[in-house]
């Protein structure tokens, strides 16, 4: 049983993490796309290639850059030893770049796949609310590209800037609805 405290920690946490991890995944996806404009068209053109791209959109903009564990036993990685009790810095960033992980990892691809990235963690780690996260980005992309054929950055982007959360603070836009069918 948890405490009163615990609960209503837990829950912060899970509405924090709900809203910033997507929100952030989003704004670095639009983004993304704006700065490609061929991967773009290809979603307009196959809006069911939209949940594959979700993937790449999340592995690109790192949501999260970074998360710390408490090592709970002695272990390897590579060729560094961690004690138990060691904190360790994981920079899923890092990861979601790793050339021995994906082809071409600095190339933005919404048609990659598989598509193994960290962004949600992993295994036993993996976000709770990611398959969440990933319908909400699936849906806001298709509206996004469905109803405006033009979108402008029309100002300075603006970064959060933190070492834990990677996520854009302001991206003025002007969006072009598209004319009625």
């Amino acid at each position: 049983p948890m405490t009163d405290s615990e609960v209503a920690y837990n829950a912060q946490t899970l509405l924090l993490a709900g809203f910033e991890t997507t929100r952030n995944a989003f704004s670095g996806g639009v983004l993304a796309l704006l700065e490609h404009p061929d991967q773009m068209q290809l979603l307009r053109d196959d809006p069911k290639k939209i949940r594959l791209a979700v993937e790449e959109l999340v592995r690109w903009s790192d949501p999260v850059t970074s998360i710390m564990r408490v090592a709970t036993a002695d272990t390897r990685v590579g060729e560094q030893d961690i004690a138990a009790g060691d904190r360790v810095v994981l920079w899923l960033a890092s990861a979601n770049r790793d050339e021995a992980a994906f082809d071409e990892p600095d190339r933005f691809d919404v048609t990659r796949h598989p598509n193994l990235h960290v962004g949600f963690g992993a295994g036993p780690h993996f976000c709770l609310g990611g398959p969440l996260a990933k319908d909400e980005l699936r849906v806001a992309v298709e509206q996004l590209l469905s109803r405006y054929e033009g979108i402008e950055i029309t100002g300075p982007i603006e970064r959060v800037q933190s070492n834990f959360i990677g996520g854009i603070k302001r991206m003025p836009m002007k969006l072009r609805r598209r004319a009625a069918a």
